[in-house]
């Protein structure tokens, strides 16, 4: 088991970056790729890999870098520069377009098939949280920074420390620094976004578990739970978090994949069921809100992490009571 130190889940860059580098140690070829994560003191957790031919954090750079260096960013992201004013018929054609599954299950990621109402515009990936107006475009910022990545900077993703540069961070990291204009020491000039390259396009890759649904007020994807509200506010404010799984077992992509969606994870109308999440290995559970930046802006939140009790007081999930089949094999019985 090799840790990723630099990937701790209650930063949502460096969150979607694990479950990147899953996917993308999948497209090397690696056998056996799976991921999890392993607490490392109170209350913190780190990312874990393993698979075949994996020893050390080299091996998981080497793999990543080769297999982003193989992805046709332009299958992935040039189908637009952006995701928010797409026609119903354009959408379509975008996805019959996509000339493999990792295209099109980008696609499925960034935009959602069905509009909410007939001839209206398909909604998009609530992950979509940068500025609305001025020159930010998503899927053109995604495939630039993704396009240029470096050896150095996968292993500074990875393993760290991490170091702030001029890089868009598409508003997922809430460690970077966003000072407000009027007061910043430095000239306008400047001022830009702060970002970790390689951690961003490993976020960019992990966006293909993020699949979209139609639903309600827009496009729902896994840590969105909007069933069960009871007003127009609770569910706008549940549109605005995400609550996802903080796994011990190794688990495959697949099998990650169904962890994601599992239902008592998106359980927020009281305490979590950790006796159904203990049989999944789900040791805590993390929230991202989507806080307002400004009149055009959002920004994700850092995340609250909920331990279950049994681990806090010394009782590891590994020592919970499991059902005869592991995570795995009901993940991936379940995905089919």
């Amino acid at each position: 088991m090799i840790e990723l130190s630099a990937l701790d889940p209650r930063n949502p860059t460096a969150y979607l970056a694990a479950l990147g580098a899953l996917r993308l140690l999948v497209d090397a070829g690696v056998p056996g790729a799976e991921l999890g994560w392993r607490r490392s003191g109170a209350g913190l957790y780190r990312a874990c890999v393993t698979g075949g031919g994996l020893r050390d954090p080299d091996d998981v750079v080497e793999a990543v870098l080769r297999a982003n260096s193989g992805r046709d960013l332009t299958a992935e992201f040039g189908w637009d520069r952006d995701v928010m004013a797409l026609a119903h018929d354009d959408a379509v054609q975008i996805i019959d377009r996509a000339s493999s599954a990792r295209a099109l299950q980008m696609v499925g990621a960034c935009i959602a098939e069905l509009p909410l109402r007939q001839n209206d515009r398909v909604p998009y990936t609530p992950l979509r949280v940068m500025p609305r107006i001025g020159r930010a475009r998503f899927l053109d910022t995604l495939r630039r920074i993704s396009s240029g990545v470096s050896e150095s900077d996968v292993r500074e993703a990875l393993v760290g420390p991490w170091t702030y540069t001029k890089v868009n961070n598409m508003r997922w990291d809430p460690g970077a620094e966003l000072p407000v204009r009027a007061y910043a020491a430095e000239a306008p000039t400047n001022f830009g976004p702060k970002g970790v390259a390689g951690a961003v396009a490993l976020a960019a890759a992990g966006l293909t578990f993020f699949s979209l649904v139609t639903s309600g007020r827009g496009a729902a994807c896994p840590g969105i739970a909007t069933r069960g509200a009871l007003t127009r506010e609770e569910r706008r404010d549940r549109w605005r978090r995400f609550t996802l799984p903080v796994w011990t077992e190794q688990l495959t992509e697949k099998a990650v994949a169904f962890t994601l969606r599992f239902a008592p994870v998106h359980d927020v109308t009281g305490e979590p069921d950790w006796e159904r999440l203990r049989r999944h290995s789900i040791a805590a559970v993390v929230t991202f809100r989507r806080e307002t930046l400004g009149s055009d802006s959002e920004t994700l939140s850092w995340g609250e992490l909920i331990e279950d009790p049994g681990q806090i007081s010394g009782r590891g999930v590994s020592e919970a009571p499991h059902a005869e089949v592991g995570t795995r094999g009901r993940a991936e019985a379940a995905a089919g």
